[in-house]
């Protein structure tokens, strides 16, 4: 591990406990989990081109405040070329070294926060990470939630609160499979057997519970908008680099799980 890796892996330490203080994310999630029924509570938007890019701009400079987060997401995943022409089997199931990251910033004025995963891609297509990216997104948002809590009972006696929080992704594919979710108004919660997806869902569970809305969108990709560049470049790095990866909750295990069909 390098000094690099080190550095980013006392940092997540440090964040780790820090979120610890506030909130248990493994017992909000399981929770959550107990659920019978799950419904959806989120806005997927996917627009044109340029209609993407200028909004993704005009969030981020004209809403974002305290009570509006956002928060950027990106998945990346390094790809044998001998292993994509043929399917996982029983006999060998291919890893797809892979990193996801979520960029965003606390206050407008103040530098970005860089958060490293690296899901483990065993037989899955590299969609699952870009899916994967947007539950991380929203496990941060949760744990950024908690702490602005925390923070603002000392300061501000617990009034202000947050009203909105938007993920931007650049993977369409992955918006999509999450949209799939929406076509049944009830999914059965022992439907939903793709943990990233199941996770995603119990995430919009508990900002739904917490009167916070939910915006799920999409932006072009290497274009203009700083907060996906800076995520589009933070998950490459995770993907090379698996020592960056930050597990939260604790003892959260994607790959112990099957896909949904």
């Amino acid at each position: 591990m390098g000094e690099k890796e080190r550095i980013i892996a006392h940092q997540n330490a440090c964040y780790k406990s820090s979120v610890n203080k506030v909130i248990d994310i493994s017992k909000e999630l399981t929770k959550l989990n107990a659920a019978h029924e799950f419904k959806f509570f989120a806005n997927i938007v996917i627009r044109p081109r340029e209609n993407a890019l200028t909004t993704a701009l005009h969030i981020f400079s004209c809403n974002f405040g305290r009570r509006h987060r956002v928060f950027y997401s990106d998945g990346s995943s390094i790809v044998n070329p001998r292993l994509t022409s043929a399917p996982p089997t029983a006999k060998h199931t291919s890893i797809i070294p892979s990193g996801a990251a979520v960029v965003y910033k606390t206050k407008r004025d103040e530098q970005w926060n860089v958060k490293y995963f690296t899901p483990t891609s065993r037989g899955r297509d590299t969609v699952f990470t870009e899916v994967a990216a947007i539950a991380n997104a929203l496990t941060i948002a949760m744990a950024e939630r908690a702490l602005y809590l925390d923070d603002n009972k000392k300061h501000s006696n617990g009034k202000a609160r947050w009203s909105k929080v938007t993920i931007f992704s650049d993977c369409i594919e992955a918006l999509k499979r999450i949209f799939k979710l929406r076509e049944v108004a009830i999914a059965d919660a022992q439907s939903l057997r793709d943990p990233p997806l199941r996770q995603i869902m119990s995430m919009l569970h508990y900002f739904y519970g917490n009167e916070v809305q939910v915006e799920l969108r999409w932006v072009p990709g290497h274009s203009r908008v700083k907060g996906n560049c800076l995520a589009d470049t933070a998950a490459r790095y995770a993907a090379n680099h698996q020592d960056v990866g930050m597990v939260l909750p604790e003892g959260l295990n994607w790959d112990a799980e099957p896909l949904s069909k």
